[in-house]
């Protein structure tokens, strides 16, 4: 059996002298149960329907809740920090962002390991400026929307972390950018990240009622002798690493590069029937065009005429990666519960 690091590592600005403990795991024994668990079996029928205040929903259309992961995978460098940024302040403001709508303002936590202060704030404040908020949104973002700088617990200790942080501030939704700073581990290792994810991550959610989003590395760009063409729910698989990282979320968005370092697509390869986006024609759609935008560090969707491919190329593409997902299992849109008399 397998146990998570709990190893410390040093952040860089601490200086080249500083010790490195990541390796450092700890062997403790499994507890065993003093008691034989009560059961929490229960007959089918005793589950209730959610209706449309449904207080667990975080995200409409139920494609996150409150004590379940979401997946944002992309590529390394493209500006996940950036769009983490952008969809936490949207969602404090309870306002809808390429499509992903709030239930109404949530309380938002961002613990992330990778930008140092100034970084931060350049984000935050183009974010503002390309939101084009008014003061008083601005005033309402700085307040409620919280940022932990975390740059040393692994493992163990970052879930420890994490605990002890939504005790002190109770959160709707936190996000960990990257994850893979916290694991403490091989990304690559099913029994590891299933540990951190199921057994770790996923208990502290449902204790403290809080959704997450987990924003992921994708693989080095494929070689001949690997996937070239990825098609629709095959899109939940983008991120690096073991298959669990998208097996134990409840859904997943992936980001990929369209041949600019600016435009991209950003798939919903799970669970993304919920988001009930639609194109101009009103069918629905697993996609959404976005890129960045010219006047700062802020995120915009863009028309396909934007595209230096034709609006066309992209609908045909994207039509078969639609007609793939479709008949891999993607869930359609929930239709309102029957209740028998």
């Amino acid at each position: 059996m397998k146990y998570l690091s709990t190893g410390i590592r040093r952040c860089p600005e601490q200086g080249s002298g500083a010790l490195d403990t990541s390796a450092l795991a700890a062997k403790a024994p499994p507890v065993e149960p003093t008691s034989p668990p009560a059961s929490t079996a229960r007959p089918v029928g005793a589950f209730e329907c959610p209706g449309d205040d449904d207080p667990s929903e975080l995200i409409r259309r139920r494609w996150l809740c409150r004590g379940g992961i979401a997946l944002l995978a992309g590529p390394t460098g493209i500006g996940k920090s950036s769009l983490t940024m952008q969809l936490a302040v949207s969602w404090t403001l309870g306002r809808s962002c390429f499509g992903l709508k709030p239930r109404g303002p949530l309380r938002v936590m961002i613990i992330q390991g990778e930008n140092d202060d100034g970084d931060v704030a350049e984000m935050r404040d183009g974010v503002y400026a390309g939101m084009k908020l008014a003061s008083v949104d601005i005033a309402e973002a700085n307040t409620k929307l919280y940022m932990v700088n975390e740059c040393e617990r692994t493992g163990l200790l970052f879930l420890k972390l994490l605990d002890d942080e939504l005790t002190t501030h109770p959160r709707d939704l936190v996000f960990i950018d990257p994850v893979f700073s916290y694991l403490g581990g091989d990304a690559s290792d099913q029994a590891l990240v299933s540990g951190f994810l199921r057994n770790g991550l996923l208990p502290i959610l449902r204790k403290h009622q809080c959704g997450c989003i987990l924003v992921h590395h994708t693989n080095k760009p494929p070689s001949g002798r690997e996937k070239p063409n990825w098609k629709g729910g095959d899109f939940a698989y983008l991120g690096s690493g073991s298959a669990e990282w998208a097996n134990a979320a409840r859904a997943v968005l992936a980001m990929r590069s369209i041949g600019s370092h600016e435009k991209f697509q950003l798939m919903a390869g799970k669970r993304g029937g919920r988001l009930g986006w639609t194109d101009a024609l009103g069918n629905r759609i697993y996609w959404k065009l976005i890129g960045h935008s010219l006047r700062g560090i802020c995120w915009h969707e863009l028309d396909p005429g934007e595209l230096k491919i034709s609006a066309s190329a992209a609908s045909s593409k994207s039509s078969k990666d639609q007609s793939h997902m479709n008949h891999h299992g993607d869930k359609p849109e929930p239709k309102k519960c029957v209740r028998s008399p």
